[in-house]
């Protein structure tokens, strides 16, 4: 409920109708709406797939890169995950500490998709695949999810991934950032 109305529009009463549950059972579980929606918001990233789960095709590496970037930023721009980072902008002056933690989270995990695609399986975020991992990340996804988060319509948003791929890793790669690990 919280995804689809927001937190000041979800009642603890309507979440325990839904769950087909009295409001004490909701009470008893969670202090208060804040509690419920800090779980909601923690359930909804263990249980949503937010990021690609693709891959790194056996190819060179300027394609791994461009084939796993745009699936990543093809799954953080479906229209769940653009409501769900919709939810957490509304939410972030109530609850800075939760979507700062969610936020970092979410990134984390698209940058070890493409740190993994970089040097074959790195998770670690100390090595180089995973600093340069992080700039290709915050090159392509930046301007694709701003529009996103601000009403762009999503197929129009999407339809410009492979072009922004392509672009930020040209631009990368003419810098020498791609040419560390």
């Amino acid at each position: 409920m919280f995804l689809s109305l927001g937190f000041e529009a979800t009642s603890c009463e309507q979440v325990a109708a839904q769950a087909g549950c009295g409001k004490a059972s909701i009470y008893a579980r969670y202090a208060n709406k804040g509690e419920l929606f800090a779980a909601t918001i923690r359930h909804l990233l263990a249980t949503s797939d937010f990021t690609s789960t693709e891959a790194a095709p056996r190819s060179p590496r300027r394609d791994r890169l461009i084939s796993v970037c745009g699936a990543v930023l093809e799954a953080a721009l479906s229209a769940r995950a653009v409501q769900f980072k919709r939810l957490l902008v509304a939410e972030a002056s109530r609850f800075p500490d939760l979507v700062a933690r969610t936020a970092q989270d979410l990134r984390a995990r698209a940058v070890s998709q493409l740190a993994r695609a970089l040097d074959g399986g790195t998770t670690d975020p100390t090595t180089p695949a995973w600093a340069v991992a992080a700039k290709l990340i915050d090159v392509a996804s930046t301007p694709l999810e701003l529009s996103a988060l601000l009403g762009e319509e999503l197929p129009a948003v999407r339809s410009r991934v492979p072009s922004q791929v392509e672009a930020a890793v040209t631009m990368l790669t003419r810098a020498g950032v791609l040419n560390k690990p």
